[in-house]
């Protein structure tokens, strides 16, 4: 199970997140399963996920549609962003470099566009 491998990370210290998670809306119903994705609302009621990739390489709609379902079911997991960028091909698959990015404020810091990163 993927819970086990997030306990491991956890272990030393890192941040769990699920990333690519869907590229359709999943059904709890299909049998046999579909994906091993379908672990996800097992693995966030666990409470084993730091975030999740909302935006990124895979659908972004479809994967929006389960973090709603999960943050209408009383779990506040926090979204995330990540280009994936192949940048050793021609044409990258799903964007350039920096395409999809997440920006948040900490307590206490200056806000991201008074330090000029955000024009």
């Amino acid at each position: 199970m993927n819970a086990d491998v997030y306990d491991m990370v956890h272990a030393q210290g890192a941040l769990v997140g699920e990333v690519h998670p869907f590229d359709a809306e999943p059904n709890p119903f299909a049998n046999p399963p579909e994906r091993i994705t379908d672990e996800l609302p097992v693995d966030v009621a666990l409470g084993k996920l730091d975030y999740m990739e909302i935006v990124g390489f895979s659908d972004h709609r479809a994967t929006a549609a389960v973090w709603y379902r999960l943050l209408n079911s009383g779990f506040r997991i926090p979204a995330g962003a990540g280009t994936d960028a192949t940048t050793d091909y021609a044409a990258p698959i799903r964007g350039q470099v920096g395409m999809d990015r997440v920006y948040a404020m900490v307590p206490g810091s200056p806000w991201i566009w008074r330090l000029g990163w955000i024009p």
